[in-house]
């Protein structure tokens, strides 16, 4: 084949005006060619296929420009299937193996932050199953949960992900979405059923859908398999078996694991969700598309699947970033932004006295008070805003969360926050000012704490 000097000037300028590391994150994993008995596949959610990843050996162009697009896999057939997740560019932390085992993520710390005021709460987001979670996830990934960079990173990824995980379970007393799932009944055969039912159509105070019906939310039709679970979003009611009898389909009940509705430390929903959290975890899509409610009954799979949403690309920019990539940079705006932007930022557009007390608002409220009170439990500080250039497309930004921050503290709503600002900049190194425009100091305090820590955690 011959190559133009115009086409190799062309690349040599590419490659000049990347940084090598950046360049690098653009490849795939297959780049160069993979190791004797794997093959080059697609990690298909992103909806490409295995003949547009097998030509990544001696190509760059897309999708073999996109490291969590196509990887190296076993050659063998119905080999297990676990598609890469962007990186962080930190190294893995050989010190903390398990964070659990190696002190980083204590029974004590966790029992302070997850208090269920739910039965069913309580059974699923336990400590062990989080435990557990970790390692599962862990041994089939390079890029690991907590465990990338040195331990004060991994703490600042438990604080983080807890942070999110206690608002958006409603401090872990909710297992299944609340309007996907009403009235549930676990029958006799003791599967869950329950009623389904549109967001448009619910009732948050009642807790009831103020329409019958049975269209179900969380299914895309174009995303089935291979790129999701096959799906439906007309399911028919059926008859709930019960101890004495049935309940018939004409009061409107659905089997819980036919739905793809929010499951999850940190909610997963649709059907690509599913297929994808299911490779993740499993090497197996068919583990959780054939039974999603798994997720909601067994607290290693509720754990798991919010550590895959963590993990998972979320925002595609210039680089694809996720709340992991965002908290590796000390970033909890970052990490706002990767799981919720649609919803949350800007959050200057809800801050206001019209959308004073919207959903959103509370929302975001929630976390930076969460942040602030498990920040000090791991004794680690992230920063509402840590983008040092508007032009750097791996730093998110959730517009507006500083000032959230910022009025938590002055009006009293967040007391938590002052105290952890004051722990922030009693720990940081000299020549910290005392404040910033952010709210927030404006480097990291020492990953070397020497002040007396003061567990208040629980008092809260």
């Amino acid at each position: 084949m011959v190559v133009s000097q115009f086409t190799i000037g062309c690349l040599v300028f590419i490659i000049l005006l990347v940084p090598p590391p950046l360049f690098a994150q653009w490849l795939s994993n297959c780049k160069g060619g993979c190791p004797s008995g794997e093959i080059c596949v697609a990690n298909t959610v992103a909806h490409v296929s295995d003949e547009e990843c097998s030509k990544c050996i001696n190509t760059f162009i897309y999708p073999c420009n996109k490291e969590t697009h196509c990887y190296c896999n076993s050659a063998e057939e119905n080999a297990p299937k676990y598609p890469p997740m962007p990186k962080s560019g930190l190294a893995a932390n050989e010190d903390y193996l398990d964070p659990c085992q190696d002190g980083v993520l204590t029974e004590e710390i966790f029992d302070a932050i997850v208090q269920p005021s739910t039965v069913e709460g309580r059974a699923l987001y336990t400590y062990k199953g989080l435990c557990d979670a970790i390692v599962v996830y862990n041994t089939n990934h390079d890029e690991t949960f907590a465990g990338m960079g040195d331990n004060y990173d991994n703490r600042v990824e438990l604080a983080a992900f807890l942070a999110h995980a206690v608002v958006d379970t409603n401090v872990f007393s909710v297992i299944r979405e609340e309007s996907g799932c009403i009235d549930p009944i676990t029958g006799s055969d003791e599967k869950v059923y329950c009623k389904p039912c549109t967001l448009e159509y619910y009732d948050y105070e009642t807790k009831k859908c103020k329409f019958t019906s049975v269209q179900i939310d969380h299914c895309h039709p174009q995303d089935q398999e291979p790129y999701g679970c096959n799906c439906t979003r007309d399911l028919k009611p059926v008859d709930l078996p019960i101890s004495d009898g049935i309940i018939d389909a004409t009061q409107g009940y659905i089997a819980a694991s036919d739905a793809y509705f929010k499951r999850g430390a940190i909610p997963l929903s649709w059907n690509a969700g599913y297929y994808g959290a299911s490779l993740a975890i499993f090497g197996d899509p068919a583990i959780l598309c054939d039974n999603p409610d798994l997720i909601a009954t067994n607290s290693t799979y509720a754990w798991a699947a919010g550590i895959y949403q963590w993990m998972r690309t979320q925002r595609a920019t210039a680089y694809d970033q996720t709340a992991h990539t965002q908290a590796m940079k000390g970033n909890f705006g970052g990490t706002v932004h990767a799981l919720h932007k649609q919803y949350e930022c800007p959050t200057k557009q809800y801050w206001t006295t019209e959308w004073a007390n919207t959903v959103p608002v509370q929302m975001v409220q929630n976390r930076v008070a969460q942040i602030c009170k498990i920040g000090t439990a791991f004794k680690v500080y992230l920063e509402m805003d840590r983008c040092p250039s508007p032009t750097d497309n791996s730093c998110l930004k959730c517009d507006g969360l500083a000032e959230v921050y910022d009025l938590c503290k002055q009006n009293g709503s967040c007391p938590d926050c002052e105290t952890w600002w004051n722990f922030a900049r009693s720990a940081a190194p000299s020549g910290v000012p005392s404040s910033s425009p952010s709210g927030a100091p404006s480097s990291p305090p020492s990953k070397q704490f020497t002040v007396s820590f003061i567990f208040y955690l629980t008092s809260t």
